[in-house]
């Protein structure tokens, strides 16, 4: 594989942790990030660190970017050209890989791997060594759930793995950091919760629909012919979509003369019909719009017998509501509002019931709803006074908690 490719944080428009602590000792302090893909490793990383550490995908050697370095270091290689790589696909108990990333990287034998690689840059780089803070962020992205539900025996064993793998390395620093854990502070937390099992929340009653995200798209698609080139066949919607968006093929539109929000608008409203569409055949209306809207939902007949999950739009927003700010005043409002970005084209937001993903994205969660949004944060050191906190933070917390007990100045945004 390369072992330099020209991944970088050109994108990234804030500073990290790792930036404001290398700016704030004239670039004595060292920061590195590792990860299993780039984005995690890059973004966690910053324009100022020293490294940051991603596997190739195929092969699973660890490779960096041009941004940071022009070669792997020579002890990055060395841990390349030794028997981990085999060790992680044996823990793993796979033969002939072909992809380590989507194999191994969905096993707890990646956070192992991770960790593995971990401990030689700490020793390579000396981290700790030298009279000022030091700061490493691991992403052990084998633990996010994408393949497997909250309540799966899978998730059980990669949670019970992860603890197992993180009490080593701990154990690890004491003996290997001078003054042992004493002088290390850590910081646990996630980017997102799971969801329960569709089909167990549905055996329960829960309406834990899937929707099919291809046949969602043809139906956008011949909603959208039908209405501004009837008899074509225009692919106004991508063809591969991932919620909570749908994303437009505004190059066709704007063929038609059909500016954004025109065309935003237009998908909008064919939503509700469309998820409809998704649903198993069944005599009774079903909600076509949101309470958080202001309009309450159409009723649903009693039924003798329990009805099979059915998909519901919760609420939509397009990209130009999302922009204008076009949001409720409230606590919804604002949630909606955190999740917008200038970056990319033409869209609309897609937010289905509670409970409900698309079609083949695992347990994977998108929405405002608590299961996503629940994580712990964790903080160990000897500035942290023991205990468990119910009290409501974010996980953005983890940043400015860890800059006031250095000293420095918060992270940009």
């Amino acid at each position: 594989p390369r072992y330099v490719t020209g991944d970088s944080p050109q994108n990234l428009l804030a500073s990290t942790l790792g930036d404001e602590l290398r700016l704030a000792t004239a670039g004595q302090a060292r920061a590195y990030s590792i990860a299993l893909t780039a984005p995690d490793a890059v973004l966690s990383a910053g324009a100022g660190a020293n490294g940051a550490y991603w596997i190739d995908p195929a092969s699973g050697y660890w490779i960096t970017s041009s941004f940071y370095m022009p070669t792997l270091p020579d002890w990055a290689n060395e841990f390349n050209g030794g028997d981990n790589l085999s060790l992680a696909e044996q823990a793993a108990g796979l033969t002939n890989v072909t992809n380590f990333g989507t194999q191994v990287g969905a096993t707890p034998a990646a956070a192992d791997y991770e960790l593995s690689f971990a401990e030689a840059l700490i020793q390579n780089e000396q981290l700790g060594q030298r009279n000022v803070t030091d700061l490493l962020t691991i992403s052990l992205a084998a633990n996010g759930g994408q393949s497997y539900a909250a309540d799966s025996p899978q998730e059980e064993q990669t949670v019970d793995s992860l603890d197992t793998q993180l009490d080593g390395f701990f154990a690890w620093l004491d003996k290997n950091i001078p003054g042992g854990l004493g002088y290390v502070w850590i910081g646990l937390t996630a980017d997102r919760g799971v969801p329960p099992d569709p089909a167990t929340a549905a055996g329960y009653g829960l309406n834990a629909a899937k929707l099919d995200l291809t046949r969602l798209v043809a139906h956008l698609n011949l909603a959208m012919n039908m209405k501004f080139s009837p008899g074509e066949k225009i692919d106004y919607v991508m063809p591969r979509q991932s919620l909570p968006y749908i994303a437009l093929n505004g190059a066709e539109f704007m063929k038609d003369g059909i500016d954004e929000q025109e065309a935003e608008q237009a998908v909008q409203q064919a939503l509700p019909a469309a998820i409809r569409a998704l649903a198993p055949a069944r005599p009774e209306p079903l909600p076509s719009s949101s309470p958080i809207a202001g309009s309450q939902p159409s009723t649903l007949q009693p039924s003798d017998t329990r009805l099979p999950p059915r998909p519901v739009l919760f609420h939509s927003y397009t990209r130009m509501q999302l922009a204008d700010g076009s949001l409720p005043p409230n606590a919804w409002g604002q949630l909606i509002g955190n999740s917008y970005s200038a970056n990319g084209g033409w869209y609309v937001m897609v937010i289905p019931a509670a409970y409900q993903s698309a079609a083949g994205d695992g347990a994977a969660a998108s929405g405002p709803w608590a299961y996503s949004r629940q994580v712990p944060l964790a903080f160990y050191g000897a500035p942290f006074a023991p205990g468990t906190y119910l009290n409501q933070v974010q996980p953005v917390d983890l940043a400015p908690t860890f800059a006031a007990l250095l000293g420095i100045p918060e992270p940009s945004a």
